[in-house]
């Protein structure tokens, strides 16, 4: 279970850098590295109020917390130069976390969905 907790949250780390941009926010075409910190910010605290913290009983002790928490906007800085994933990449990428059962996350073999592969490099 750790490794599942581990995986999802250096995935939402990540994705919460850009995830959920307003009509106002950064289009998907828009490269990760070229976000503002200002973006970067907003789009995360946008993501940690469409996928927010929540904490999922698995039975037999076992709990595993999965979303964004606004307050862990305030820590995000811009992804390492390597990374070439866009916000579409991004906000593929959340969909597809979020999308996941409570079911699918206590399994114990949750894999990131294949939209977070560009995220690799970030």
């Amino acid at each position: 279970m750790q490794n599942l907790t581990s995986l999802l949250c250096a995935a939402l780390f990540t994705v919460g850098l850009i995830a959920c941009g307003g009509d106002d926010g950064p289009s998907d075409s828009t490269k990760l590295t070229s976000l503002s910190a200002a973006d970067i910010k907003s789009v995360c605290e946008e993501l940690a109020a469409d996928f927010p913290e929540r904490t999922v009983d698995c039975g037999g002790g076992q709990t595993l917390t999965v979303g964004q928490s606004a307050a862990d906007c305030a820590n995000i800085t811009t992804p390492p130069a390597a990374c070439t994933a866009t916000v579409g990449d991004a906000r593929a990428c959340i969909g597809g976390i979020s999308g996941a059962t409570d079911a699918e996350l206590c399994a114990g073999t949750f894999m990131l969905p294949a939209e977070c592969a560009a995220l690799e490099s970030c």
